[in-house]
């Protein structure tokens, strides 16, 4: 069902790991409906390029998490998720080669799609998936691990 490839097993920390220097706080949100999940695919010229995750982005200076989170889906998506439950994962601690970060996990569930507006500045294009699915994609680094560890009951 999952490739593991050893070279993403040591970028994602539960714990925050020995000489973690993070320069920036991303937050990223798993919405949901049944069980698809909206992945967004990179645009080949962007960090990542051409490799797929769910929609998020950084944290601003002084911005509250879940409202950072809040932000970047609308930006990313035109999905509003102000007046919507939100479940939170918590947080890890990623160890890219040249930079270190806070990752934070959310998750939104929808009985329906919502309409979906890619920003064409950052992202290709979207899909609706299965996690099971979507581990298949060539995803952002450490995005593997996160599905794991937010789904590790292996329901997907």
């Amino acid at each position: 069902m999952t490739k593991f490839n050893p070279f993403n097993a040591r970028l994602v920390f539960q714990g925050e790991p020995e000489n973690f220097n993070p320069k920036v706080e991303v937050v990223a949100c798993f919405i949901v409906v049944n069980n698809k999940v909206l992945f967004l695919k990179r645009l080949p010229y962007k960090s990542e390029g051409n490799t797929w995750g769910v929609p998020g982005g950084k944290r601003e200076k002084a911005e509250g998490v879940q409202d950072a989170m809040i932000r970047e889906i609308r930006e990313e998506t035109q999905i509003e998720l102000s007046t919507r439950p939100i479940k939170s994962f918590g947080k890890v601690y990623i160890r890219y080669p040249k930079v270190d970060f806070i990752y934070h996990m959310f998750e939104s569930k929808f009985q329906e799609f919502p309409n979906v507006v890619i920003d064409t500045k950052e992202h290709a294009e979207y899909c609706w998936i299965t996690l099971e699915e979507a581990l298949n994609l060539p995803l952002i680094p450490g995005e593997d691990e996160c599905i794991q560890l937010c789904y590790s009951s292996g329901n997907f």
